[in-house]
């Protein structure tokens, strides 16, 4: 089989903080160009173990972790099979749950996204199309405000506005994102789609996300990765990612034929960015779609020949024995979610470091409702 090289080029159009007298990536225009490593086998090279976190004592069962925000308050866990926000202190241990399924007030019907300003936490349900608020301290119901968008999702931007990313579904205008105040009133919109071409919710390509210092977006299909300017209330392009195949960067918004029984060329092989990207100063973590298979691709920001492919097709031991990475903090700590049966189950030889720490935890037990590992990246 004739081997292919592939190009992996970004350009990065990196950015300073304003007045902030924290290192900050200057202004000027980067092109890291080499090929994309094969995938890494062994999960020690890059990262370290840090701790388990043992989510226990909740009532309810966790059946997935869908998204957790870190603050001092602890870990806000969302189910949304469940269809239940959580709150757990930094031992594991639960405190309180926000709201309960239903129609009466401080009651949703479902749970699709949530974020926190201050000391209140805000859930987006779909059902309701509504912005329910509880406090954080107490869980107490707050007040409940209509959207006019079905949101997947939602990221604060200041105290008193939100980004919101509808992924395509079509309505009245057929933006992708709309900044909003917290009544849901629309101030803005971005990045338009026709809705003859691109009128399907496609949820494991394109993402709308808060980072370490701001917010990030990628359209479906798409090449680049923008920033929000909170001043000019303005997105500026900040990654291009040269890996995505031409052909879906010629025609990206033909969404029928993407996602439908459509083979590229074997020579020009399925190659876009996915739905989950987590950023730092130092680090940024994207998945992909790069010749059919999902994977990932961690990159050094400020020594860019530190580039790092990961796949669960290979024998990388800690790469397929957790779920996908959830957060990615200040300190270069990325946190994974791993369900009770998955952790009590596995059998199989622990070769690498990390694994052999996690295992060698004693404390886990069969009733912990699910957990999170905390590593960091070396």
């Amino acid at each position: 089989m004739n081997q292919l090289k592939y190009l992996f080029i970004l350009t990065l159009l990196f950015f300073s903080c304003g007045e902030e007298k924290k290192e900050s990536l200057s202004v000027r225009s980067h092109t890291v160009m080499a090929e994309l490593p094969a995938p890494v086998e062994n999960s020690d090279l890059i990262f370290e173990f840090e701790e388990i976190i043992r989510l226990r004592n909740s009532s309810e069962d966790v059946l997935s972790i869908d998204k957790v925000v870190e603050n001092e308050s602890g870990f806000f866990v969302l189910d949304k099979r469940q269809n239940r926000l959580s709150l757990f202190d930094y031992s594991g241990d639960f405190i309180r749950s926000f709201g309960e399924m239903g129609s009466g007030p401080g009651e949703y019907g479902a749970i699709y996204d949530f974020f926190i300003i201050g000391d209140l936490v805000y859930i987006f349900s779909p059902s309701d199309l509504a912005l329910i608020t509880y406090e954080v301290n107490s869980g107490d119901f707050k007040s409940k405000s209509q959207l006019k968008l079905f949101a997947q999702r939602i990221v604060p931007v200041s105290d008193h506005e939100i980004l919101i990313y509808v992924s395509n579904n079509p309505s009245d205008s057929n933006f992708n994102v709309y900044l909003s105040d917290l009544k849901g009133n629309l101030l803005k919109e971005y990045f338009p789609f026709d809705p003859l071409r691109s009128n399907s919710i496609v949820s494991y390509t394109g993402f709308l996300v808060s980072g370490v210092d701001g917010q990030y977006y990628c359209e479906p299909f798409g090449d680049s990765i923008f920033k929000f300017d909170s001043s000019a209330k303005s997105f500026d392009q900040l990654f291009e990612l040269g890996f995505v195949s031409g052909e879906i960067k010629s025609d990206r918004e033909n969404f029928e034929k993407y996602t439908g029984d459509y083979n590229l060329d074997p020579q020009n092989r399925v190659r876009f960015p996915g739905g989950n990207f987590l950023i730092n100063q130092e680090w940024m973590l994207l998945e992909m779609t790069f010749d059919s298979k999902v994977q990932y691709v961690l990159q050094d920001l400020k020594d860019t020949s530190h580039l790092y492919t990961l796949s669960r097709g290979v024998s990388n031991e800690f790469w397929r024995f957790v779920r996908n990475p959830l957060l990615l903090n200040s300190k270069n700590e990325l946190l994974f979610p791993v369900d009770p049966e998955t952790f009590h189950n596995y059998d199989k030889e622990k070769s690498s470091q990390i694994m052999t720490e996690i295992f060698n935890n004693k404390e886990t037990t069969e009733e912990d409702n699910f957990y999170l590992i905390r590593i960091s990246i070396k």
